[in-house]
């Protein structure tokens, strides 16, 4: 135990109450101090999940993958509306008119527009970020729309048109189980030699895509 009479050295004890009192209030003072700094903290905590949050709400869903976006109309009109706004001010932003025909294309101009409002509008949107949309995004997608579109239009995609056939699935399926096995034993042995049928199936598939 602190002997109290030691804090004021010759003191009465008035002074020695006087000393304590002020021990006391620095105590109580620092004990306030922590507690806003602990409240400071858990506002500043409660900030971050709040924007981490909102940016897992906002994360989008790809039109391509299994189950594609929960809204797909919303989605569209969401992504109609940015397209007048933004995307097509912009020189070279031309979109073919069979673009919703084609899903890669889509997916393309989706992930831009949610590029976009973090760069812009997002918890996090920075100067930074909006000079990547400008400097890098943009022009990429807008390159592989005319590179993947080229000359396409709505008539190619009507009943026998070019463009009117089923979505791709990977060649060659049935050289899956041989390859799984050489990969279960590492790799080591020569990959397993290709069967007749597999070599019918890959020339198949190389005149289709030259054909396409």
């Amino acid at each position: 135990m602190v002997d109290h009479r030691r804090l004021v050295p010759g003191g009465g004890t008035e002074e020695r109450l006087t000393a304590l009192a002020r021990d006391c209030e620095r105590n109580n003072r620092r004990l306030r101090d922590h507690d806003t700094m602990l409240a400071d903290l858990a506002a500043a905590c409660a900030d971050l999940a709040a924007q981490l949050e909102g940016e897992e709400r906002e994360r989008p869903r790809s039109w391509l993958a299994e189950g594609g976006p929960t809204e797909p109309a919303g989605t569209l009109a969401d992504l109609l509306a940015w397209l007048g706004r933004v995307y097509l001010r912009y020189p070279g932003a031309a979109l073919p008119s069979c673009w919703l025909w084609h899903p890669w294309l889509v997916e393309e101009l989706l992930w831009l527009r949610h590029a976009h409002h973090a760069a812009y509008d997002g918890p996090r949107a920075a100067w930074a970020k909006a000079a990547d949309w400008h400097d890098r995004m943009r022009p990429g997608v807008v390159r592989r729309i005319a590179d993947g579109a080229g000359s396409c239009e709505l008539l190619c995609h009507t009943s026998g048109g070019p463009a009117a056939r089923p979505a791709p699935m990977p060649p060659l399926t049935t050289a899956v189980g041989g390859i799984a096995a050489w990969a279960a034993a590492g790799l080591r042995d020569p990959a397993p030699a290709p069967t007749a049928d597999q070599l019918a199936d890959a020339d198949r598939t190389s005149r289709t895509e030259r054909h396409r």
